[in-house]
């Protein structure tokens, strides 16, 4: 664990078995907001599993499309539901991934993953925040809320930012119309270069979809976004904040450092286990 990440004091099961189902929550809104045809031409499916939540994109055959989330955490795993998914998943030519967090149960489980061939391919942090006030940011970039008429100019800065596929158009733009979602623009002029969304579960508000073109990256333009939808979720009443990033021990992050300077602390780091059809 790298020790200049800020840790929670403690945990309750209660509060983290909230934080996974609102992340499940979320992709559960991305996957449920695409119409029926547009899900169709992505062979985008989801079904609950136990407690978790399995997320199915044919047109995508990579894990971060193909994985089950809050799997265990309020109900126990079981043999029987892990060779289903498998089943699942391999009948679709699809990897299976499984993010599994420290508090699900069986606490065993990540060793039968691995007896089963299932690595571990990513850790992710699970960040979060109490309602104090966020940092100042700096930047020479504006920041606006959404309006409806931009949802076209939205979707275009998140699929250029995380250099998505066209395909994924509809899910994003579907996205963007949902009203749990909170969205905020950074603009160089008339040009729209970054975005964030502040999706609300519950009085927990979830940071996600952060994305700026690259040629703007390193003017501040997401750590003003990130204070931004704090300080829009506290004044809608939320009480906690939570977002999550991919880690490597050995990489720069700048979305973590940018977590750690609005306040967040690490909840727990939790691994995403692969398995390949």
């Amino acid at each position: 664990m790298n020790a200049s990440i800020p840790q929670l004091g403690s945990l309750s099961s209660e509060l983290a078995i909230r934080i996974e189902q609102v992340e499940a929550e979320m992709w559960k809104q991305y996957w449920s907001s695409v119409s029926p045809s547009q899900a169709f031409e992505l062979g985008m499916h989801h079904e609950v599993v136990g407690s978790g939540v399995a997320l199915m994109m044919e047109k995508i055959p990579n894990w971060f499309f193909n994985r089950v989330i809050g799997l265990g955490i309020d109900t126990a795993v079981t043999l029987d539901q892990i060779h289903y998914l498998q089943s699942l998943y391999r009948n679709k030519g699809l990897p299976l991934g499984i993010s599994f967090s420290p508090h699900a149960q069986p606490s065993n489980l990540p060793h039968s993953l691995e007896e089963m061939g299932f690595e571990n391919a990513l850790d992710w942090v699970k960040m979060v925040r109490g309602v104090q006030a966020p940092m100042e940011v700096k930047t020479d970039l504006r920041i606006e809320p959404v309006a409806p008429h931009q949802w076209d100019t939205a979707t275009d800065v998140l699929l250029q930012g995380f250099e998505m596929p066209p395909m994924l158009r509809p899910m994003f733009a579907s996205v963007l119309g949902n009203p749990q979602n909170h969205i905020f623009m950074m603009w160089d002029g008339d040009k729209a270069v970054a975005l964030g969304i502040l999706s609300l579960f519950d009085g927990i508000g979830h940071l996600n979809s952060a994305a700026t073109l690259p040629e703007y990256r390193g003017r501040g333009a997401q750590g003003a976004l990130m204070a931004q939808r704090i300080k829009h979720g506290i004044e809608l009443g939320c009480e906690l904040f939570v977002t999550e990033t991919g880690y490597l021990p050995d990489q720069k992050n700048p979305s973590l450092q940018n977590m750690i300077r609005n306040g967040f602390e690490l909840a727990y780091m939790r691994p995403n286990y692969v398995v390949n059809p």
